[in-house]
């Protein structure tokens, strides 16, 4: 009776499943998980700026009454909340008073590295109906 020779008949029809990752695995998941973190520290303040810009017209429209009030009131809010990338003249305002209605878009290329940039395609208003979303 061999030692070896029992073993072998013991394991015989059973599979080995192997665990963990492989070195390759690991590596590409690290990439991934870089390449993820340098696209939210880029897009962050972005997306900041969107939130900043809709409160500010939505607190502009809630303040005024027509259209001209509006847009002065906004660029008084823009210029200390945040930077010069909407002013009151890019705004899209229909109605008057309490029916007031404001709408704006605008793009934003955010530099990841080299050649890559990513391209943000901001929409909103003070009135939510859907498309009131970040696109792209």
């Amino acid at each position: 009776m061999s030692f070896a020779g029992s073993d072998a008949l013991a394991l015989k029809g059973k599979t080995r499943e192997q665990r963990g990752f492989s070195l390759l695995g690991l590596v590409s998941t690290l990439l991934v998980l870089a390449l993820s973190g340098v696209l939210v520290v880029r897009a962050g303040p972005g997306v900041l700026e969107y939130w900043a810009i809709k409160k500010a017209v939505a607190a502009a429209a809630a303040a005024s009454d027509t259209p001209a009030e509006l847009r002065e009131r906004f660029d008084k809010l823009a210029s200390v909340g945040f930077s010069d990338t909407l002013q009151g003249k890019d705004l899209e305002i229909s109605g008057r008073g309490d029916n007031m209605r404001v709408r704006f878009k605008y793009d934003k290329r955010i530099p990841v590295f080299g050649p890559f940039s990513l391209l943000i395609a901001y929409r909103g208003g003070n009135v939510d109906d859907g498309q009131d979303e970040a696109a792209n």
